[in-house]
């Protein structure tokens, strides 16, 4: 299911400052940072392959993607 238009916004206005997503279908991720008021300008698009960490303002997080699901047809 994809996001419906105005998530990135509605995230903003919560205060959280950035976004890491997985998505199987195309088999990356996506991070969203700098929030402004229209959303998040900052974007990076990373295929999966290496384990990737994320600094979190509650620790580190280190994702395998070798382990996550991925749509076939990616």
């Amino acid at each position: 299911m994809r996001p419906t238009v105005g998530w990135d916004r509605a995230y903003v206005r919560r205060g959280i400052p950035h976004d890491l997503i997985l998505d199987p279908c195309k088999a990356h991720f996506v991070t969203l940072r700098n929030p402004a008021p229209d959303g998040h300008p900052g974007r990076d698009t990373i295929p999966y392959g290496k384990t990737i960490t994320v600094d979190t303002g509650l620790g580190r997080l280190s994702i395998d993607p070798g382990k996550l699901p991925v749509d076939p047809s990616a």
